[in-house]
This record gives C-alpha cells, sequence and structure tokens, in this order.
C-alpha cells in the first residue's frame, strides 16, 4: 500500500504531521548576510530592503483581502445552508502568506547589489 492508500485509514492530519516530523529532523542552516563596504553598494541594498518589506506587505494585504472575502462568503453559504439549499457553495478558505519568493528575491537583489550571503550548517539541536 503507498501513501496515498494510507490516507483514509490514518487521515491527513495524521499524514501531515508525520511529514511536517520528517521535515524537521534535517539541518538547520543559517544564513548570514555580509554587507558590502562602499556606500553606492549600500544604498543598492537599502532598496533591496525597501522591496522586501514591500513584497511581505503586499502578500499580507493579499491574505487580508482574501480572508475578508471568505468571511462574506463562508457567511452566505451558511444561510444559504440553513434555509436547505441544495446547491450551496462552500469557499475554499485562504492559504497563509508566503514569503518565501520575496526572501529569494531579496537573497538575489543583495547580492546584486555586492552583498555575500554566507551559508552555515548548524548543529544538531
Amino acid at each position: 500500500m503507498n501513501i496515498f492508500g494510507m490516507v483514509g485509514k490514518v487521515g491527513r492530519s495524521g499524514i501531515y504531521a508525520a511529514l511536517f516530523l520528517i521535515a524537521s529532523c534535517g539541518p538547520t542552516i543559517q544564513k548570514d548576510y555580509i554587507l558590502p563596504q562602499n556606500d553606492q553598494a549600500r544604498i543598492c541594498v537599502a532598496q533591496c530592503n525597501q522591496n522586501l518589506q514591500f513584497c511581505r506587505n503586499a502578500n499580507n494585504q493579499n491574505y487580508q483581502n482574501c480572508q475578508n472575502n471568505y468571511n462574506l462568503m463562508i457567511q452566505n453559504y451558511r444561510s444559504c445552508a440553513d434555509a436547505g439549499g441544495k446547491n450551496c457553495i462552500r469557499p475554499q478558505a485562504c492559504f497563509l502568506p508566503s514569503n518565501y519568493q520575496c526572501s529569494e528575491d531579496y537573497d538575489r537583489c543583495f547580492t546584486l547589489c555586492g552583498g555575500q550571503i554566507q551559508y552555515t550548517q548548524l548543529p544538531p539541536r
């Protein structure tokens, strides 16, 4: 039996918990940012910081807008269901914002400005 066949027996939450535990056993990597030395490059890095903040704020705003829409749609769904409606459509919940792409863009910008990123594998706890 493959992992997908086990979903019915264990449940999705059990599968997600197992995957989380497996993923959390990997090594921890620490990133250290080394700023460039000249003023022009530091101005460039400051722009990278602004772009990072803008990206994160946009992700959070998109999530908040999704949540607001979801709250309205779930009220409509419940009203429909309470009235005995047969074709009520339950809205899909919003996904938490991921700032992964923001961080990737920041790292690229930082290094293009002349900064360096050092990766260090930390010992297990």
